[in-house]
């Protein structure tokens, strides 16, 4: 119970917190090109290939997703499927 409401009395933060750290993510992507050095060849991994949909989206794009979910049922939001 006493972590319960911990995460409760907190959840503003967490709210906050997370919202502002997918807000930085997009605006990295926006004005970068992707990862250099992810891949330890001197490849750049671009932003699709770490979207949701791309061939690493372990890396990112998932957790981003789930991320965005979160934050959109917070709102009252559908979260989009």
């Amino acid at each position: 119970m006493e972590a319960n409401a911990r995460l409760i009395a907190t959840a503003p933060e967490l709210y906050e917190a997370l919202d502002r750290l997918l807000h930085d993510i997009q605006d990295l992507k926006e004005n970068s090109e992707g990862v250099s050095g992810l891949h330890q060849n001197g490849d750049v991994a671009d932003w699709d290939s770490l979207s949701e949909q791309g061939r690493f989206s372990s890396w990112i794009g998932n957790s981003e997703s789930l991320a965005r979910t979160a934050l959109a049922k917070a709102r009252g939001e559908n979260p989009e499927p």
